[in-house]
């Protein structure tokens, strides 16, 4: 008491103060102006603070909602477009492995016909006098075929066309409908009913006594192409519900002897990619050449009458107009349309295996209610925080004048004691931190104050801690990553080791071949070597993957291929070593890969070729200074099923032709745009080289060729070629 009276006193001037009573002075008068100084700001501060934040709740929201909403959009975008390519790639893939089946029934029904003898026949029911039952394989002739009689030639064919039943059994699991409707009046079918005691349709009047498939669209369709192709949408007579037909002749010795017709269900297909939908949100539709809507799965009762029954191409509204058109055009993308006023995400792809397109809608309104429910939500936080704030801060504020009078007194004698306790870590800190900058992650600071700079130096210990682990672990992904590096290195060496690149230098022809991997080792493999003097084996093939796992099975490939050759001695024991060696290869891939091949013997005395084309692209072949295709493939491609032949065939090369080999690294290079080089442009750079008699000319300006064509894009896949030029 007497030392605060004495302290009044000398502020006011009434007593001169010894040195302790000076210190304590000015201790007094700064923390009493720090105080005055704080308390008006603080006073300023809360009022700033509250009307700032009030200001400001409205600009956070609109601000979160818009960012929500930009983010939110660029996410459905970004599903849609993921989820629109994957459903159309599995749309396709069902489809072209339909192609495929088609192909198949055809060349086994071929080869039935023109091979009879080698095939035992099948007696089948026929639907035209007893009762055939769903996913049983039967006859049915023609009225005219009735009329006329079966005679003992159509008896045996029939026998014989039969003998495909086990294979439309296998087939029947994937389609309601498979055809083999012969131009003698019969037909060879098998029905999958949605009641599996039905009868099948020919069974039932008015079919049974009419139907005569030779008069029907479908079948004068098939006859005129020799590829296989797709009807328009109809409906289904087994089903009733819509479905495409996939058709294709098949042939017997003298021509086109009939035509397979596959049904495939539009609805089967869409019911296998429905399970990908955008939380029910989105419309599923798929639009036909002419602009159409095929189907739709939209439950919406303002979409669904507008985008059904018309050309959407010729829409009112512009920007589904362009979308429509671009569908069409088989583009692939995402775009914003209108609808009827209504504003929309469309993202569409190419169904390119039969010309349609498949699209994804999803109402832009839907997406924004997430977005407007978060902007109210963050409002009514923000607001009541704000208030809550405002509340806190006055009662903070006459809380911390009431305290501040109390503790004011004893403020300014610890102030002094306590700087020194305070500095003191501080420094020990800094201390640390300079010698972990040195180099030193080991280093721990030991502090136990009790506050936040005990805190503080733990959370730095955890992070010298952290790093040190952190660098440890980064030198070890780093030689981990060495490691691979160098073993891809020495795979590559191996691989280009295993492909012969000594080429034979002989007057009577010259060769040249190359390999380009998509990755560091590849599947593609090319070979050539003498079976004896006279004799020359070209081969070039392609393995169904990329990188080590294909590279392995094409040394398989390839080493078992050249053995089985090389001990045939023969070229007309070919096609016995191609059934051997697929066999060989069936019982060793359990990787289910396989391997599309073209190999040939040249006997080089009479320029006779002996090759097979086991499912690989047609080769060019130059005679009379003209590259023309060799045609598709007729055998099987390697490594599917065991027991498959491989027919051979022969033609005449003279002096001067050539033939070019190659895999579809080469035709099916994209560009930046994602454009094939295709067939037509290889044509070209071929027909250039008529008169060429250097094979690594004709490799060189085909790859120069390509790799203009591809630009800055990126190889897809191996690109494998082969030269031969014969001379004398």
């Amino acid at each position: 008491m007497n030392e605060f009276k004495t302290l009044i006193e000398g502020l006011l001037g009434r007593r001169k103060l010894n040195i302790y009573q000076r210190v304590l002075r000015l201790a007094l008068l700064g923390s009493l102006l720090t105080f005055a100084v704080m308390s008006g700001l603080y006073v300023y501060a809360i009022f700033t603070i509250n009307g700032t934040l009030r200001e400001q709740t409205i600009e956070l929201s609109d601000t979160v909602f818009a960012y929500i909403e930009d983010e939110m959009n660029e996410q459905v975008k970004l599903r849609m477009t993921e989820t629109t390519q994957m459903r159309s790639y599995l749309i396709n893939l069902e489809l072209e492995n339909a192609v495929k089946d088609v192909q198949w029934l055809s060349d086994f029904v071929s080869m039935n016909l023109k091979h009879p003898e080698q095939h035992m026949p099948h007696t089948l029911p026929n639907a035209l006098y007893e009762d055939v039952y769903s996913g049983t394989p039967y006859i049915f002739f023609s009225p005219e075929l009735v009329a006329r009689g079966v005679d003992e030639n159509i008896s045996r064919e029939i026998g014989v066309a039969s003998a495909c039943e086990d294979l439309l059994l296998t087939m029947s699991n994937q389609y309601d409908c498979i055809v083999v409707a012969s131009k003698n009046g019969y037909v060879i079918r098998i029905d999958k009913l949605p009641d599996e005691n039905s009868l099948v349709p020919l069974c039932n009047e008015p079919l049974k006594s009419s139907y005569d498939s030779r008069k029907r669209n479908w079948y004068l369709q098939g006859e005129k192409v020799s590829a296989p192709i797709f009807t328009d949408l109809y409906s289904s007579s087994t089903t009733g519900e819509p479905c495409v037909s996939i058709l294709m002749p098949y042939y017997d010795n003298d021509g086109i002897a009939g035509v397979i017709g596959l049904d495939v269900s539009p609805n089967d297909i869409y019911k296998q990619v429905n399970a990908s939908s955008l939380e029910g949100r989105d419309t599923i539709f798929v639009l036909g050449k002419n602009g159409e809507v095929l189907f739709s799965t939209s439950k919406d009762e303002d979409l669904t009458p507008y985008i059904l029954d018309r050309d959407l191409r010729n829409d009112d509204d512009v920007t589904l107009a362009q979308a429509a058109r671009r569908m069409v055009d088989g583009e692939q993308d995402i775009a914003e349309v209108d609808i009827d006023g209504n504003k929309y995400f469309l993202a569409f792809a190419p169904l390119k295996s039969i010309g349609w397109s498949f699209g994804t809608l999803i109402d832009q309104s839907k997406v924004h209610l997430v977005g407007e429910q978060v902007k109210e939500d963050v409002g009514e936080y923000v607001s009541g925080y704000s208030n809550f704030l405002e509340s806190f801060l006055f009662k903070v504020s006459a809380a911390s004048l009431f305290i501040v009078a109390i503790i004011f007194a004893v403020l300014f004698r610890r102030s002094l004691r306590d700087s020194a306790g305070f500095v003191e870590p501080i420094h020990s800190l800094i201390d640390g931190v300079q010698e972990v900058a040195g180099g030193n992650l080991d280093k721990k600071i030991e502090i136990h104050t009790g506050d936040e700079i005990e805190l503080l130096a733990d959370n730095f210990n955890h992070m010298t801690g952290e790093l040190s682990a952190l660098m440890k672990n980064l030198a070890a992904k780093t030689a981990a990553a060495e490691r691979t590096k160098t073993e891809l290195a020495v795979a590559t060496k191996i691989q280009e080791g295993m492909l012969p690149t000594n080429f034979p230098v002989r007057d009577e022809f010259n060769l040249y071949a190359s390999m380009t991997p998509a990755k560091a080792v590849g599947g593609d493999f090319y070979d050539f070597y003498f079976l004896d003097k006279d004799h020359f084996v070209i081969t070039i093939a392609d393995v169904s993957d990329k990188g080590v796992p294909a590279a392995l099975f094409m040394v398989m490939a390839k080493t078992l291929l050249k053995d089985n050759i090389l001990t045939s001695g023969k070229p007309e024991n070919i096609s016995d070593v191609m059934r051997d060696t697929n066999n060989e290869l069936c019982d060793n891939n359990e990787a289910d890969m396989f391997v599309t091949l073209f190999t040939a013997i040249i006997e080089l005395s009479t320029g006779e070729m002996t090759f097979v084309n086991a499912g690989h692209n047609p080769p060019f072949v130059r005679r009379n200074k003209k590259f023309s295709s060799l045609g598709v493939a007729q055998s099987p491609i390697f490594g599917t099923l065991p027991g498959l032949k491989f027919p051979s065939k022969k033609i005449q090369l003279h002096d001067g032709d050539a033939i070019f080999l190659y895999t579809d690294g080469v035709t099916e290079a994209m560009d930046d745009k994602r454009e094939l080089f295709g067939e037509e442009r290889l044509q070209v750079v071929l027909d250039k080289l008529s008169d060429e008699e250097a094979a690594e000319k004709i490799l060189s300006d085909v790859n120069a060729a390509v790799k203009s064509f591809v630009g800055d894009a990126q190889q897809s896949d191996d690109i494998t070629m082969l030269a031969f030029v014969l001379r004398g």
